[in-house]
């Protein structure tokens, strides 16, 4: 019988020796850390880094958000890792648990991470490749048993597959060198994010105007009510000539809801659905974690589709006041303060307000001159689409590390 030879599908040329696998306690010190005594404040807000696992999320820890004291070090389980030290959440909130992060500082920890600390087999960068790659079959780890945390003694079990320390250490090298871009691609994302966001204050308080090709100053903007500038609409998709069905997304907004959630929770009939045509609003009524009122997005897609009979739509007096309303309203505080005087919360979290309300809150400030929108219009859409442009590039390479690995490692 024709012996099983470990190694992986993709391979640097300049290594042909198996792979060895071994359990990560075998390879690696697991141990955790502590919290000293919050009512000691002796023991808080001094000069050594304290990590919990809210920091951890398959990162380089550079800093810390808590401090404590060589007393509070002293007077509990806290312990200093040296940089190098790989941290896993072994609970936390959300998905957390089974997070990975490598230290770059000298820094105590809570006992939610366990801190890896690697022997002589073993190269740090390398062990977090594995273990970042390995999140989900760790995380499942705390679901045998009815255990829903992780544990030393479970991660130490773990199996893991590495082959000499030379070829560690140039896997990992590449792969840091994706990650590096990776970073690079969500720090240029984030700053395009954050000026969009600083330019729109500007915008909307009006700090910030545009001047007439001539040079002279536009109209003044008109304090106006929703119910000025969206009209609501309530055709039916009653032949079922349309079956594409809309979703409205925090932060993709109007999405096709087969296309981006897996599955179509629309009924068997759509007959009933509401026509949503190219730039029209909708208002969905659905809280979530930062809109608790619901949210409301411009169907930016260029299609027609269908959406929820429980959502409000609607019509604007042209599509460059919709795509500015869209964006005032990507504002979670801008949202949650036209809203919240007009939402009555009823039992079970279900919120009660009627479409006339809606349009007849607060007023908000919009440009009167169609010239002036049409250039805010395209000005904002120009981020966009750097913004666009940006997160296409960083998919592309997130995707691209994640067929490495699954090619790098056995």
């Amino acid at each position: 019988m024709k012996k099983f030879k470990r190694v992986p599908i993709l391979r640097f040329d300049d290594f042909c020796e198996q792979w060895v696998k071994k359990k990560l306690k075998n390879v690696s010190k697991i141990t955790s850390g502590g919290t000293p005594n919050r009512s000691k404040p002796e023991y808080w807000n001094g000069n050594i880094p304290w990590i919990t696992t809210s920091l951890v999320h398959f990162n380089n820890i550079n800093s810390a958000d808590e401090f404590i004291t060589s007393q509070g070090l002293n007077n509990s389980s806290a312990k200093i890792f040296q940089i190098g030290t790989i941290l896993m959440a072994m609970y936390g909130q959300g998905k957390t648990r089974g997070q990975v992060a490598i230290l770059n500082i000298e820094a105590s920890t809570n006992q939610a991470c366990a801190a890896i600390i690697t022997g002589n087999e073993i190269n740090e960068f390398f062990l977090f490749q594995v273990l970042s790659h390995h999140y989900k079959k760790i995380r499942n780890l705390s679901n045998s048993g009815g255990q829903r945390n992780l544990s030393a003694s479970l991660i130490g079990d773990y199996l893991i597959d590495y082959p000499t320390l030379s070829e560690q250490k140039k896997i990992a090298s590449f792969l840091s060198s994706v990650d590096k871009k990776i970073r690079q691609l969500q720090q240029k994302k984030t700053l395009l994010e954050q000026f969009k966001k600083g330019v729109m204050q500007q915008l909307f308080s009006q700090k910030l105007r545009f001047k007439r090709s001539d040079g002279g100053d536009y109209s003044d903007w008109e304090e106006s009510k929703l119910a000025n500038v969206l009209y609501e609409h309530k055709t039916k998709n009653s032949n079922d000539s349309l079956d594409e069905v809309f979703s409205v997304a925090k932060k993709k907004g109007v999405i096709n809801q087969l296309k981006h959630l897996g599955r179509s929770y629309s009924a068997k009939s759509i007959s009933h659905y509401k026509i949503v045509n190219p730039v029209d609003v909708i208002y969905t009524k659905s809280p979530t974690k930062d809109f608790p009122y619901g949210i409301i997005k411009q169907n930016l897609t260029g299609r027609t589709g269908v959406t929820s009979p429980l959502y409000v739509v609607l019509k604007p007096i042209n599509k460059n006041i919709g795509f500015m309303l869209h964006n005032y309203f990507l504002s979670w505080v801008n949202t949650y303060n036209y809203l919240n005087p007009l939402v009555q919360k009823g039992a079970k979290n279900t919120m009660n307000i009627n479409n006339t309300d809606f349009l007849n809150g607060a007023k908000i400030g919009l440009p009167v001159s169609g010239e002036e929108q049409t250039r805010i219009a395209n000005f904002l859409n120009a981020i966009d689409k750097k913004i666009g442009l940006v997160n296409s590039q960083l998919e592309h390479t997130q995707q691209f590390k994640k067929g490495l690995l699954q090619q790098m490692f056995i």
